[in-house]
């Protein structure tokens, strides 16, 4: 039997998001398809860093670059849904951080998918991977991001 990768949640999301799913964000199967939830991480993900004044391409004069990436897949979604995105910075590094996400299913409940995303901060005049920005860590835990 293969072995299933595991995400914990933390006790508690700092940022919350919501999104829907539009009728492309359907597959033949007639459910969220697994690229759309990608789409969908990455809108809850650009409103993150909205949400403490940033966008992905300037955070305190650096980008983002998305390392890696793992989706668990917990129940269907379907075309209007309402998705609760919820997410929270559960590690640091030198150069970046990790990400967790929760999708969760506003009528009901149900949790759709979890995921995590890895990031470093990265120098694209450079090329170059940059320490992660002081200001961008104390922003993020003054709203309880991490």
């Amino acid at each position: 039997m293969m072995e299933r990768l595991n995400i914990e949640l933390p006790d508690s999301f700092g940022f919350v998001t919501d999104l829907d799913v539009r009728i492309y964000d359907v597959n033949i199967g007639g459910h969220l398809g697994h690229d759309s939830v990608i789409r969908l991480m990455h809108e809850a993900r650009a409103r993150f860093f909205g949400s403490l004044g940033y966008t992905e391409l300037s955070v305190e004069g650096f980008g983002i670059l998305i390392v890696d990436l793992l989706v668990q897949y917990r129940a269907e979604a379907f075309h209007q849904d309402s998705i609760q995105i919820k997410m929270h910075i559960p590690a640091f590094s030198s150069r970046g951080c990790r990400l967790v996400y929760q999708l969760v299913r506003e009528q009901d409940q149900s949790e759709i998918a979890r995921a995590q995303t890895g990031l470093v901060f990265y120098d694209y005049e450079k090329r170059r991977t940059v320490s992660v920005p002081d200001a961008f860590r104390v922003k993020a835990a003054e709203k309880d991001y991490c």
